[in-house]
C-alpha cells in the first residue's frame, strides 16, 4: 500500500508564497524609419509597464549616413530598446525587485519581421554557417545583429545574477494597426528621420 505524501503546515506556506510571487512585466516597443532623400534614419523606443499599462520612458535618436536602410534602423531601435531597459533595471530598480523576490517578464515588440525572425530563428544558424545565409551570401548588417545579440545576452546573464526568475522574448506585432505604443514608437522614429530633431531622451519617470 502506497504511503500518502504528508503535507505539513510549512509546505502549505511555501506553496502559498509561490502563488503570491509578484510578476513584473515590461514591454519595449521599438520602430525605425528612414528619409532616403535626406540619407537620414530615426528610431523610436517606448518602454511601458504591462502591469499598469503606463509609459515608463521613451527614447528617440537619429542617424545620418549614406545608404541608411530601414532594416538598419529597425535593428538600431531594438538594440536601443534593450539598452534603455538595461539602464532602467540595473541602475534604478533591480535591487528593489530582487528584495521583493519578483519575477520579471520582458517583451520586446517590433513590427519588423526582419528583426523578430532574425533573432528568434536565424541568428544561431548564421553563426554556425560563418555568417552566411542559406544560399551562401554574406549576412547583411552583421555588426548590428551582433550588437543586438550582445544586448540580449547582457540582460539575460546580468539579470539572472540578481533576479534568477527572469524571461526575455521578442514578439512580432502588426504595424499601423492601432496599437497605441507601436504607433508612438513609429511617431518618434518618423520625427527623427524627417529632420524634426528632438532630445535623445524625451521622457523618463
Amino acid at each position: 500500500m502506497k504511503k500518502k505524501k504528508e503535507v505539513t503546515t510549512e509546505n502549505k506556506t511555501e506553496v502559498k508564497e509561490k502563488k503570491k510571487q509578484e510578476v513584473i512585466k515590461f514591454g519595449i516597443y521599438v520602430d525605425g524609419a528612414i528619409s532616403a532623400k535626406n540619407q537620414r534614419g530615426g528610431i523610436g523606443v517606448v518602454v511601458i509597464s504591462e502591469d499598469t499599462g503606463d509609459e515608463v520612458l521613451n527614447y528617440s535618436s537619429c542617424y545620418e549616413y549614406a545608404g541608411v536602410t530601414n532594416n538598419q534602423m529597425e535593428l538600431e531601435a531594438a538594440i536601443n530598446g534593450l539598452r534603455q531597459l538595461f539602464v532602467l533595471l540595473f541602475n534604478v530598480a533591480i535591487d528593489e525587485i530582487r528584495e521583493s523576490k519578483s519575477k520579471i517578464m520582458i517583451s520586446l515588440y517590433s513590427d519588423s519581421a526582419y528583426v523578430i525572425n532574425g533573432i528568434n530563428e536565424y541568428y544561431d544558424k548564421w553563426m554556425k554557417n560563418l555568417w552566411k545565409t542559406a544560399d551562401g551570401k554574406p549576412v547583411k548588417n552583421r555588426y548590428l545583429w551582433k550588437a543586438l545579440y550582445a544586448c540580449k545576452i547582457l540582460i539575460e546573464t546580468k539579470a539572472r545574477t540578481k533576479c534568477p526568475d527572469m524571461s526575455l522574448r521578442f514578439v512580432k506585432v502588426a504595424g499601423h494597426s492601432g496599437d497605441q505604443w507601436n504607433e508612438k514608437a513609429d511617431e518618434l522614429a518618423q520625427i527623427q528621420a524627417h529632420g524634426k530633431k528632438v532630445n535623445n531622451t524625451t521622457k523618463r519617470k
